[in-house]
């Protein structure tokens, strides 16, 4: 799929890097990024949430806090997969060091359509390096990404 133009504000976001509890433009987690790009975008500033988990590839509790603080409270609205639209939440699958070796999945991972098609995100390096960096990706044509998308979800301040 060829990229349509992305909204001109998606620029500012580029350059931010991985942060763990990161909450601005000095660096980011998942959350943050997606916190950051919709207060700023739109004005709805969404709860911190950096108390609810230690670390970002501690994903059985980040799953837990998305679980308790996200998908299931009651500002957040499911959005059937082809409606969804600039600034919808999607909730990913994150693999994560399992303790004692191996990997372990949960949906503990969340992006931000940019466009229908396309999401941004950031992620950490699993090795525990300095992280990704925010991307762009097509999540409906690269298997990669699409493989991971769980669900997309909607703020009721956007309605």
């Amino acid at each position: 799929m060829a990229r349509p133009p992305l909204p001109p504000w998606a620029a500012r976001y580029g350059a931010i890097p991985w942060r763990e509890h990161g909450r601005d433009h000095a660096g980011c987690d998942c959350w943050g990024l997606y916190r950051l790009i919709l207060g700023e975008q739109t004005g709805i500033w969404l709860p911190s949430h950096d108390e609810v988990y230690a670390r970002a590839l501690d994903g059985h509790a980040v799953a837990a806090a998305v679980a308790c603080h996200g998908t299931a409270a009651p500002e957040w609205n499911e959005v059937p997969a082809g409606a969804e639209r600039t600034f919808d939440a999607v909730l990913m699958r994150l693999g994560y060091p399992r303790d004692g070796g191996g990997a372990a999945y949960a949906d503990a991972h969340v992006a931000m359509v940019l466009v229908p098609g396309f999401l941004i995100h950031i992620e950490a390096d699993p090795d525990g390096g300095a992280g990704a960096g925010v991307t762009v990706r097509a999540y409906r044509d690269d298997i990669r990404i699409n493989r991971r998308v769980r669900q997309f979800y909607r703020h009721a301040g956007l309605s």
